[in-house]
């Protein structure tokens, strides 16, 4: 088609460009890991003691991690951090409060918000970070708030205007990924309470995915398409799932590298029908977990967080009563399902639903 091929020439070259940029910043570039000791200037976490006491899970997961060493661990042994978490991708300011309150509250520690409020986060050393920005400067200007100077403070910040999911996780190779135990993709428009009912908690999940030989694994998502994902009365188990639709996802980096990345092409954008075909894809060999015990929030669709969110799960989060994020819209693309059609993994109703046990906590199941 007339212009198709520069248009191609133009995603390939952008996307060699973010290569090379994620590589410098991530693997060789040691100021991308000094950014866990910088100062904040502000914080709009300010939590009374007595938010501390919010229920964390009970049951598997919460033994030692020897995959993350206590907090403050530096000596010979200590590599920097092991996981890499990535938020994909802001495009406007309601999505910075979202994206910065998940970024300290579970993966970037800073000592001087510690010391400077009761901060009730799991944060620590073992995660880098990287935001992706898929709009220009105009629309989201680097100094549009106080949250979005800290983030690039604390992360790495790609802006690559007019790319999109896939575009931006493709980045995330085998060599990029080289050092790294596990890599977290988290959405811009999720939002995952470190606070009240059924909070997220990072240290648990990793734990849990290695007690239960878990090759990836997602707390339950309100607003989630698929069943097998959403919250349920239960709240006690971790199950496994064949259909599990990243909102919050975490991967081992041998998951990673040795299926899902392999399936992100730059001809299906926002990665139609990758999740009801992946587990099919990948020979079955890996399992996806879903920890019940746990509730985020997709609130980028039509989720007003004051109707949908709890209010304990909102205190310290800062954010618009509100607030509904806009999606980032595809134009001129239809919505890609050769995918689907390809392999013929159209989700049945059947696995839409199927949640096998991997743990559950005595009578979780009655």
């Amino acid at each position: 088609e007339p212009g198709l091929s520069g248009h191609r020439f133009r995603i390939f070259f952008s996307l060699l460009i973010i290569g090379i940029v994620v590589c410098l910043e991530l693997v060789g570039n040691q100021s991308t890991l000094d950014v866990f000791q910088e100062t904040l200037s502000a914080s709009s976490y300010d939590f009374a003691p007595e938010q501390q006491a919010s229920a964390l899970p009970a049951g598997v997961g919460l033994g030692a991690n020897p995959l993350s060493p206590a907090r403050g661990d530096v000596g010979a042994e200590h590599r920097g951090p092991r996981n890499l978490v990535a938020f994909t991708a802001v495009g406007e300011k309601a999505s910075v409060k979202t994206v910065h309150y998940n970024v300290f509250s579970h993966f970037v520690y800073n000592e001087s918000i510690v010391n400077r409020t009761v901060f009730a986060g799991d944060a620590d050393e073992n995660w880098a970070c990287i935001v992706f920005v898929h709009v220009n400067e105009t629309m989201l200007p680097n100094n549009v708030s106080q949250e979005f100077v800290e983030l690039q403070e604390a992360c790495s910040v790609l802006r690559l205007p007019g790319l999109f999911w896939t575009h931006f996780l493709k980045t995330l190779s085998p060599s990029v990924l080289a050092k790294f135990d596990h890599v977290a993709i988290v959405l811009e428009d999720v939002f995952a309470p470190r606070v009240g009912p059924n909070p997220i908690h990072v240290p648990t999940l990793l734990q849990t995915m290695h007690d239960l030989n878990a090759s990836t694994i997602t707390p339950t998502i309100v607003g989630s398409a698929w069943p097998s994902t959403k919250p349920i009365s239960r709240k006690s188990c971790v199950v496994e799932v064949e259909l599990l639709e990243t909102f919050f996802q975490i991967f081992t980096t041998k998951y990673w590298n040795g299926c899902y990345w392999n399936w992100l092409h730059h001809s299906n954008p926002q990665a139609m029908c990758l999740d009801s075909c992946i587990y099919r894809l990948c020979g079955n060999t890996y399992s996806q977990a879903v920890d019940e015990r746990m509730v985020a929030y997709h609130i980028g669709r039509q989720l007003w967080v004051n109707k949908y969110v709890p209010a304990p799960n909102l205190e310290g989060a800062n954010l618009v009563n509100n607030m509904r994020l806009n999606r980032q819209n595809l134009p001129g693309v239809p919505h890609l399902t050769e995918l689907c059609d390809q392999y013929d993994c159209a989700p049945e109703k059947e696995e839409m639903k199927r949640r096998d046990e991997l743990w559950c906590e005595e009578d979780a199941t009655s």
